[in-house]
């Protein structure tokens, strides 16, 4: 299993200077973005972003119910990173350097996909 991770990392890299374009463009990560990104069967990490983008919003709205706020939370890839290491028992580091490889910053914020016609950013 970490082989092929290892392999897929290998077979995906990308040039210095497209990285560096790739991540001074993006601030956030959509989850059509991850439709690519695999660990143990296609998909695997899209859905377990999703599951934990609609956690946090299922949390943020009892918080911003009892307080009247607007919070909203969203992990970084580096968090995202972190749970797929624990639930799928591979270390952190292999994840992040599968990210880096695709091109995304581990800094980036997870997020829904726009809706059509919504526009990008704050």
């Amino acid at each position: 299993m970490i082989e092929s991770l290892h392999q897929d990392i290998a077979n995906r890299q990308i040039t210095k200077h497209e990285t560096r374009k790739r991540m001074s463009k993006t601030e956030a990560v959509y989850l059509s973005q991850l439709e690519e990104v695999q660990i143990l069967w296609p998909g695997d990490v899209r859905a377990l972003a999703e599951f934990v983008l609609r956690c946090r919003d299922a949390t943020d709205s009892k918080v911003n119910a009892s307080s009247n706020g607007t919070q909203k939370s969203r992990p970084t890839l580096h968090g995202l990173a972190l749970y797929l290491a624990r639930i799928m028992e591979i270390p952190e580091e292999s994840i992040e350097q599968l990210f880096k490889t695709y091109g995304f910053n581990l800094a980036a914020t997870v997020e829904f996909d726009l809706a059509p016609n919504a526009p990008a950013g704050p």
